[in-house]
């Protein structure tokens, strides 16, 4: 029987700010996470066994006068796919991917544009495994 893995995580606060570009998104309200791979410390996830995954993530714009927000899931340093949430206050936007991971491969988000958007159960960081090999 294959291992259950997946994980699904949200922010504490609500009201995410200062951010950076390239910033790795730490989500330390851990809902859910079997097979422990994903770590709320650094917001990393870690692939404990190899097989095909999906992630999702979902995120709404701040009410800041320039609120866009873009956040990306990033796979092993390399970009996965983006979500994007602007130009109006209190956009959402979500973004799902399927990908294969390896045994030791890592999934995180990171911020590629914007400087704030609303934590809790606004924004969202999910992934599990499908298939394995």
């Amino acid at each position: 029987m294959q291992q259950m893995i997946g994980f699904s995580v949200r922010m504490k606060a609500e009201d995410m700010r200062d951010l950076a570009p390239t910033q790795v998104v730490s989500f330390d309200d851990v809902i859910s996470n079997a097979g422990g791979g994903y770590d709320s410390s650094t917001g990393v996830f870690t692939a404990p066994a190899s097989g095909t995954y999906v992630f999702y993530l979902q995120t709404l714009n701040h009410n800041t006068r320039d609120g866009r927000i873009f956040l990306d899931i990033i796979k092993n340093g390399e970009f996965l796919s983006r979500v994007h949430a602007g130009w109006s206050p209190f956009e959402n936007g979500s973004t799902l991917s399927v990908t294969h991971l390896e045994k030791g491969d890592t999934v995180n988000v990171q911020v590629s544009f914007g400087t704030a958007f609303w934590g809790g159960v606004f924004t969202t960081f999910s992934g599990f495994r499908v298939s394995s090999e």
